[in-house]
């Protein structure tokens, strides 16, 4: 509650965002990439593509990929370029990437490649892409930093994804990663609603979605299950609004794709343990929702055009 009561106040005031970055920075230091985040990262990279290729029929170079949610690193990004991607589009509504970070990620990179754990991963990976990732990082002090990633075919835009334009065929592959749980349903029905305008009859969808309290990531003595004892009223005071979350359970997320044109194809999900759930009293919204659909703390999302 004092977390929450912090980002509040921090939220009000000028620069809040900035100011927040500086604590996630040099307090929280949330915003550090180590090896074992990165390889995290890259073994959701291997879900996604196992989802496209299981579908496509073959794992052959030359697809384009729209990623909603660009955040921090561009890790897996880097790793559709590396597996044969033509064209990669990542969104965020804010620029978080830079030079430093984009660095860091390919250094990682370059480490995995090293040990033989990025081929282990990423079995689909062309050597020759693994060669200009390893010249970028040699000359990274020379460019800009979007000149690091547009040679990979990688390309960052800030905005509304919901807005974004394009052709009909424009993406074959769209996915994001933990990203779904901080965009609130009616945006997010926006946006699947113009992705489906936008993208080819083949094309596939493929999200990580985290479904449970973000405090419980960093703090083992906080419930997963704790943010379902608010009400909509409270949930509105307690919620950082800075990452606001959206609460949704898996039922809601498979409502919005079949209201925008999407047929989930496979599901995926990691269940929490009921008597951590028995011990939160759920606020009135939560209470017809089956204890399945409320255990649900991470699930992959499969989907296509319906």
């Amino acid at each position: 509650m004092v977390k929450a009561a912090a980002q509040r106040i921090l939220s009000l005031l000028p620069g809040g965002r900035f100011g927040n970055r500086l604590l996630q920075r040099y307090v929280s230091r949330s915003l550090e990439l180590d090896e074992n985040q990165f390889e995290v990262r890259l073994t959701h990279c291997r879900k996604h593509l196992e989802n496209f290729f299981s579908t496509r029929g073959s794992s052959e170079p030359g697809f384009s990929v729209f990623e909603l949610g660009t955040g921090w690193h561009p890790i897996i990004p880097i790793g559709m370029y590396l597996c044969g991607a033509s064209r990669v589009t990542t969104l965020d509504i804010e620029p978080l990437l830079n030079r430093e970070r984009v660095c860091r990620t390919l250094e990682l990179y370059r480490r995995s490649a090293e040990r033989g754990a990025l081929a282990t991963v990423l079995p689909w990976i062309l050597e020759e892409r693994v060669e200009t990732l390893l010249h970028l990082l040699q000359h990274a002090d020379s460019p800009p930093q979007g000149d690091l990633l547009h040679p990979m075919e990688i390309y960052p835009v800030v905005g509304d994804a919901a807005k974004i334009e394009g052709t009909l065929g424009s993406f074959d592959l769209v996915f994001s990663n933990s990203t779904l749980q901080y965009i609130p349903a009616d945006e997010l029905g926006h946006i699947f609603g113009n992705l489906r305008r936008i993208v080819g009859s083949q094309a596939v969808m493929s999200h990580h979605i985290y479904l449970g309290y973000d405090l419980a990531i960093f703090d083992s003595s906080v419930s997963p299950f704790y943010f379902l004892r608010f009400s909509r009223a409270a949930w509105k005071l307690v919620d950082n609004p800075l990452h606001s979350h959206n609460r949704l359970r898996l039922s809601d997320y498979h409502r919005i794709h079949a209201s925008n044109g999407w047929t989930v194809k496979k599901e995926e999900t990691l269940l929490g343990a009921p008597e951590d759930l028995q011990k939160i009293p759920l606020a009135k919204e939560f209470q017809g929702y089956s204890e399945r659909d409320l255990l649900a703390l991470r699930a992959w999302l499969f989907s296509c055009p319906a």
